[in-house]
């Protein structure tokens, strides 16, 4: 189903991973056209006082900045992409791929 609510919930890993795990980039390959006519929900935060507060905006956005979100157009540029990972200048703590079965 199209609106599981399954794209959303594997972002929602992601930004744990990355705000849990501050050194390296986690990865968020995805298909472009399902992202666009379909994004994820907005991911959730706990609930707090300071929740309106610019501080805990902030730590959102640096958060996020460490979630490389790549479109991948089928199972070539994923497996290309995989292979070639070892290569890439930042480390890479955590690889997430969205829709998986339909890539492969």
């Amino acid at each position: 189903d199209a609106r599981s609510g399954k794209s959303s919930l594997l972002f929602q890993f992601a930004y744990n991973r990355a705000r849990d795990l501050t050194r390296g980039r986690t990865m968020f390959l995805c298909d472009r056209g399902k992202m666009f006519s379909s994004p994820p929900c907005r991911f959730a935060r706990p609930a707090s006082a300071d929740a309106d507060e610019p501080a805990h905006y902030h730590r959102d956005t640096q958060v996020l900045r460490r979630i490389d979100v790549k479109y991948v157009a089928g199972h070539d540029e994923l497996l290309r992409f995989l292979a070639n990972i070892h290569t890439s200048l930042a480390p890479i703590h955590t690889v997430v791929v969205d829709d998986l079965d339909l890539l492969c």
